[in-house]
């Protein structure tokens, strides 16, 4: 019994000089695999614990390692691996009593964390330069590879300093994110090319798109990456403002607009190519000014006035246009314009390109104004001719514009007196005279500015007469024409058919005014005189004139149908006809004979025989060629 006791007060004393003997203050220490003692865990590791008395037994140390549920002792299990972060209390039971109940439990906090990877966003710079921003806000350092034997650490939120890369290239960007009291870490890893260099801007244009103290401009320029931003750039008085910041453009050209910027005064314009570290880059684009234009009307005149060009040894020349087409290029030194040839009540817009010696371009506002005159406008031309339908046609050209025209007309040595007011540049004139007075035309019109032009040039269309004495020819006279600028090159006599087509042409000199024409073949004749200007001034036509030739009738009053083969057919004559009908009658108005055929004559016969000698009754109908009827009656002998 007393060396039970001795040993047991041994083995007191013992671990009393054990723990005097302690290397921590806790009863126990975390490890990790290579055998550190860590005070915050990483999950997923694999932990080992271990008392810091030297004199405990091994086979008496249990460990639980999450109190949250429950504690329990199964074994002397002493490594745990974590599977998430959190807080954890693990609890030590050194069994002392040699019976399995916990004769000691000491609990201890651990904090367990994850290792994700780093967030970091590689910033490209120009020339060669890069910034690295680091997202991640868990670990407490951060350790930086460039990718060219470079390495940067810095402590969580602190600014990675720029890296300047001493070439262009392709780089292998690694940032390791670290705890402090922890092994665990976790990187991340970017492959960066380096910007290419910049590219040369051309600023191409620089338009004026509204005049107005809150106007707009649209600018054009070529020669963007999609790598780099352009910065905008207005100059005035030598004072540069940046006005807006195209970012990472996807085209190589680019039209932009500026909205609310006074537009009435010139303004100049350049791109400045940066990037997303705002490097400062000397690559500017060419200067562009903008020419805003102004217009004032004058008397037959627009005159266009721009401010001198900002810049005078950049520009070349000024190019106006007027409605969509090149009116004029006027020099540099020139910042005024009258456009002496605008038509009253016309409205024109022009536009001023200045053209640059750097292959730029500063088109203005578009300005647009009616020109305005009083000073009375030019006399028309005025011309005359006979429709197919015997009516005046007038045609009437005028130089400018004409809001309305008055037509004058005049008979024989009367004078001149309205005849229609219209906005038309023809007139039909229906009510012409017989022919036996002369009538002619004269004009004038009012332009868009209520000017009444001077009076037109006289004209008078051709009449003709046309009569027939032996139905045989035709005479011919007609009226000379007046209206020609360079008067009569000749006249020409037409021959129509029915449907007004020409039959026959017949060519008479220019101071001739009659002729005569063979008719003897034709019942009725269209007639019409055709005249000619000199210097292929044009062709007008007189009236048409339709004549008509009476129809010739021959009956014999005898005939003998005796077979001797003279007179024995009695048969009727005639010229120009065109429908017939003969029927003979005896004394009882019997009807003997009955024929419509104007070659079919009667024999003296009735039914085939012969009929007795006498007198007998004949009517005759038709029509000739022109459509007149007729009816010829009578009597004829018959001679055996």
């Amino acid at each position: 019994m007393k060396k039970v006791f001795l040993l047991f007060f041994l083995l007191q004393l013992s671990g009393l000089n054990l723990v005097a003997q302690s290397t921590c203050p806790e009863k126990f220490a975390a490890y990790n695999s290579q055998g550190q003692r860590v005070t915050t865990l990483c999950a997923g590791e694999k932990i080992r614990f271990k008392a810091c008395d030297p004199a405990i037994d091994p086979d008496k140390e249990y460990y639980d390692f999450d109190k949250s549920n429950g504690l329990a002792f199964p074994d002397t299990v002493k490594f745990f691996t974590f599977p998430a972060a959190g807080t954890y209390t693990v609890t030590q039971l050194i069994n002392t009593s040699g019976s399995g109940q916990a004769s000691q439990q000491s609990p201890l906090d651990f904090t367990v964390i994850d290792a994700p990877v780093p967030g970091f966003i590689p910033l490209l710079c120009a020339l060669n330069q890069i910034r690295i921003s680091i997202t991640d806000k868990t670990y407490d350092t951060f350790l930086v590879d460039f990718g060219d034997g470079s390495v940067q650490s810095v402590n969580r939120g602190e600014a990675v300093p720029a890296h300047q890369y001493r070439q262009s290239g392709t780089y292998k960007i690694r940032v390791t994110g670290q705890y402090n009291g922890a092994t665990c870490s976790n990187f991340q890893e970017s492959t960066i090319q380096t910007l290419p260099a910049v590219s040369t801007l051309h600023l191409e244009s620089a338009t004026i798109t509204s005049y107005a103290a809150v106007g707009s401009i649209s600018l054009t320029w070529s020669g963007n990456q999609p790598e780099y931003y352009y910065l905008i750039e207005k100059i005035i008085n030598n004072t540069v403002t940046v006005l807006d910041t195209i970012k990472n453009p996807a085209t190589a050209s680019v039209t932009y607009s500026l909205s609310n910027i006074d537009t009435r005064a010139s303004i100049c314009f350049r791109i400045r190519p940066t990037d997303r570290c705002g490097t400062v880059l000397p690559a500017l684009s060419n200067t562009v000014c903008t020419v805003p234009v102004t217009a004032t009307t004058g008397n037959q005149n627009i005159t266009l006035t721009w401010p001198a060009y900002p810049d005078p040894a950049a520009l070349v020349q000024y190019e106006i246009t007027r409605n969509g087409q090149v009116l004029a290029s006027v020099p540099a030194s020139q910042n005024s314009y009258p456009d002496n040839e605008a038509l009253c009540g016309t409205r024109y817009c022009y536009i001023i390109t200045a053209l640059l010696r750097n292959q730029g371009a500063s088109i203005s506002n578009e300005v647009c104004e009616t020109a305005v005159s009083t000073q009375a406008p030019p006399a028309g031309y005025l011309s005359s001719t006979f429709t197919p339908a015997n009516a005046v046609q007038l045609t009437f050209v005028t130089p400018e514009n004409a809001q309305q025209i008055t037509y004058q007309k005049k008979i024989g040595n009367g004078s001149f007196a309205e005849l229609a007011v219209s906005n038309q540049l023809s007139f039909s004139d229906p009510d012409v005279n017989s022919g036996q007075q002369p009538f002619c035309y004269q004009a004038t019109y009012l332009n868009a500015c209520n000017q009444v032009s001077a009076v037109s040039n006289i004209t008078c269309p051709i009449w003709l007469a046309v009569t027939s004495t032996n139905n045989s020819t035709a005479n011919l006279n007609w009226s000379a024409y007046e209206g020609f600028p360079a008067g009569i090159a000749g006249y020409e006599v037409q021959i129509l058919d029915a449907a007004s087509a020409v039959l026959q042409t017949i060519p008479v000199s220019s101071t001739t005014q009659s002729a005569v024409v063979n008719i003897s073949q034709n019942q009725q004749i269209l007639f019409r005189i055709r005249a000619l200007g000199n210097n292929m001034a044009g062709k007008t036509f007189s009236n048409t004139v339709n004549l008509i030739q009476e129809a010739s009738i021959f009956i014999p009053n005898a005939f003998s149908p005796n077979g001797d083969h003279l007179n024995d057919i009695f048969e009727v004559k005639g010229r120009f006809l065109a429908a017939y009908r003969m029927l003979i009658y005896d004394r009882w108005g019997q009807i003997l004979f009955d024929s419509k055929n104007q070659n079919q004559g009667w024999d003296g016969r009735f039914n085939g025989k012969e009929i007795p000698t006498g007198t007998y009754a004949y009517r005759i109908t038709g029509q000739d060629a022109a459509g007149k009827e007729f009816t010829k009656t009578g009597t004829v002998t018959l001679l055996r």
